[in-house]
């Protein structure tokens, strides 16, 4: 795939690659881009025989020149490829006039602020949807992008005409009770952007006045994972993926040279579900082992 933007200028159009499996055996898969300035979305996703995953680059702040980059997609019941990306910055075009800015489009959100609250080690709150808005309807390509590792925005690039839809989601799971703070930002393709705060407060669980002991309940908000070693001489570590749904997972944690690890303050009342990937010295990464899972009631 290559893409091709001007210095200082817009973003180039996304662009969407078809991935395909000789059968029709539905399996999970994740795709990974390894470059700031290149987004491969959706990250996760489940794959009968075909499916599609969308590229979209910002080049903002990038000088002239050439940038590679890879993308890995892997699925869950083995198998993997991965292909490279090209994105070339070119100087802007010397001129004597200034430049008249083109589709230029001024973004707005509805709400302008959106908060979140969730009870210290219980379930996620529910997820929320922002409106987003722009004055005329040429159709342009967006990308929304978080800085929280709690926070998810949902989708990460799509089009816009007039009007668009963004879907927040909260992990709360492991956080302690507190306010947090995090901004989601959304760039369109032809100009203009736009960016908007979301708070989530934590407070701790209820504490009971009554005399009567609480009834008992299970009180293991852990789980403990064990993997087989890698027989590897370039082996630089192990990363453990978590989510809630099969094969569908979170941002991974990297828990180094290990061979097991405790999962502490799994929200009681969901399954959650958990794959180990290894990694060697040069950061490329393993196909995921097979899937675990643990109920917390």
């Amino acid at each position: 795939m290559t893409f091709q933007a001007v210095q200082g200028g817009a973003n180039p159009p996304n662009q969407t690659v078809n991935v395909s499996k000789p059968n029709t055996g539905s399996t999970s898969w994740i795709a990974m881009d390894n470059a700031t300035w290149l987004l491969a979305s959706p990250g996760v996703g489940t794959i009968t025989s075909t499916a599609q995953v969308g590229l979209a680059v910002r080049s903002a702040g990038l000088a002239a020149g050439t940038y590679t980059a890879r993308v890995t997609i892997i699925v869950d019941k083995g198998g993997s490829t991965s292909f490279p990306v090209t994105l070339t910055v070119v100087s802007p075009p010397t001129s004597t006039t200034p430049p008249v800015p083109t589709d230029a489009v001024g973004l707005t959100v509805s709400p302008a602020t959106t908060s979140f609250q969730a009870v210290q080690g219980g379930a996620n709150p529910p997820n929320q949807t922002v409106n987003v808005s722009k004055p005329n309807t040429g159709s342009t390509s967006w990308i929304a992008m978080d800085n929280a590792t709690w926070l998810l925005a949902s989708p990460g690039v799509g089009t816009i005409t007039s009007t668009a839809q963004v879907g927040l989601a909260v992990r709360s799971a492991g956080l302690a009770a507190g306010t947090y703070t995090a901004r989601v930002t959304i760039i369109v393709d032809k100009g203009g952007s736009t960016s908007f705060p979301v708070t989530l407060t934590v407070v701790p669980p209820p504490t009971s006045s009554s005399s009567t002991p609480p009834p008992v309940t299970n009180t293991s908000t852990k789980a403990s994972l064990t993997w087989n070693p890698v027989t590897s001489t370039n082996l630089g570590g192990y990363k453990v993926y978590m989510g809630t749904a099969s094969g569908h997972y979170g941002t991974p944690l990297d828990v180094g040279n290990v061979t097991s690890h405790v999962v502490s303050n799994l929200a009681v009342g969901n399954t959650f579900y958990f794959v180990v990937t290894s990694y060697n010295t040069s950061g490329s990464e393993s196909l995921p082992s097979s899937e675990v899972s643990k109920s917390i009631y």
